[in-house]
């Protein structure tokens, strides 16, 4: 037994201090707004409470490819300090991206399958309150959310779109608020733990936060999830269901080029799209110059977003792409172990999951991890990180359980 303590309402005090703990996240992050040392030291107190939960709970961890995971993620900060002229400030910002995401799957997995539908709540509802804060903050643009801008590490640039200011809610940018858009669509569409119309509701506001911060990423996730929803509702095979769905795209995508991205020319005339080969050039040239570090890696945090300024020795690149980031970071073999370690979870809470309906919603929890992943690294950095992977981690399998028991998940 992971946690015996049990509140009066039959929830462990585990369990709720974990709730509690993504449910605050956004309101930590939105005391900047008052106060930008305020809240980056209640950010700060955040993460130390999420890595106590799990460091107190670590010996119980049973899971060896979490462990595996955990031990590739040490020996590649062992490496970090092999680097020549490394700026080890660079390392806790890197830590709180590859290593958090970790800590929320280790967090996620110890809480008890009892517990979890409090938790996934909390979750559902932190990302509620971001996507309301983002819809407001498109029609109502106040000195609070001027505040919240001002103390990010991003550039003015990153939360503009074609001149038009990003909804970026109660985080970092418009990604961050995206991605928890996102995860609150999944929850709506996919979840089983709320009702028809509240299901409804949530899509709705996820929807148009969504659109609101103009981030076409996130924007074709999102279509992408609510059409297989729709076709899942009218029983359409997956094939049939995908060829529509490209069809629509490419048609879209040809008469209205404004607003939708267009696969044939995105290539070559986006800059926010081409400006990512930049970074892979500069990362192959880095290899090139130093190829030992194939081996080793550039150390954690020398692929990190807005961090260039710390790099004045040290290689350092912002690939907006988190898997050629980890390559990056990691060197190759232990990179790859991470990544294919990463999906090997994946998989195993998808197929952990149960009912069909919740193995669905892993499923999108994945189709956002791997296509947000290929085009920025947000999908890792915080809050967005824990909200994913903490959910994720809750339907991995428990190698201490004897039998499986189903899930009943209470109406809200």
């Amino acid at each position: 037994m992971r946690v015996a303590t049990k509140m009066s309402n039959g929830f462990s005090k585990f369990a709720w201090s974990v709730a509690l703990l993504a449910l605050v996240e956004p309101v930590c992050s939105g005391a900047r707004g008052v106060s930008a040392p305020l809240g980056q030291t209640l950010i700060l107190l955040a993460d130390l409470l999420l890595v106590a939960l799990v460091v107190w709970n670590l010996p119980k961890v049973r899971s060896p490819r979490l462990i595996i995971a955990i031990v590739t993620a040490i020996l590649a900060l062992v490496l970090t300090f092999t680097v020549p002229e490394f700026p080890y400030e660079a390392i806790i910002p890197g830590l709180r991206k590859s290593f958090l995401i970790l800590t929320a799957l280790v967090l996620g997995y110890l809480v008890k399958k009892e517990d979890s539908h409090l938790v996934h709540k909390s979750i559902a509802i932190s990302c509620l309150l971001v996507s309301l804060y983002a819809i407001k903050q498109h029609f109502l643009f106040t000195d609070f959310d001027s505040k919240i801008l001002l103390s990010q590490s991003s550039d003015v640039y990153t939360n503009l779109f074609r001149g038009e200011q990003r909804a970026f809610s109660l985080l970092s940018s418009g990604f961050h608020a995206g991605i928890a858009g996102l995860i609150l669509l999944s929850y709506a569409l996919f979840s089983k733990r709320f009702g028809p119309y509240l299901s409804l509701a949530f899509a709705a506001i996820a929807v148009f936060a969504i659109y609101f911060t103009y981030t076409r990423t996130c924007l074709i996730i999102a279509a992408a999830l609510v059409t297989y929803s729709f076709f899942r509702i009218l029983r359409i095979p997956a094939a049939i269901a995908a060829l529509i769905c490209l069809a629509s795209y490419m048609l879209l995508a040809v008469s209205a080029p404004n607003e939708i991205p267009n696969p044939f020319t995105a290539a070559s005339e986006d800059t926010r799209f081409t400006g990512r080969s930049i970074s892979y050039k500069e990362a192959s040239h880095q290899w090139a110059a130093h190829p030992v570090r194939l081996l080793t890696g550039f150390g954690v945090g020398s692929a990190g977003s807005a961090q260039g300024d710390l790099f004045e020795a040290a290689a350092h690149i912002e690939p907006h792409n988190i898997f050629l980031k980890y390559l990056f970071e990691m060197g190759v073999p232990l990179g790859l172990t991470f990544i294919i370690l990463l999906g090997w979870l994946f998989v195993s809470a998808m197929r952990a999951a149960r009912p069909q309906g919740e193995r669905t919603f892993v499923l999108a929890l994945s189709l956002i991890t791997v296509v947000a992943g290929l085009t920025f690294t947000i999908v890792e950095a915080w809050p967005a990180n824990v909200y994913i992977f903490l959910a994720v981690g809750m339907f991995l399998p428990r190698h201490t359980q004897g039998t499986k028991q189903a899930r009943v998940y209470p109406r809200v």
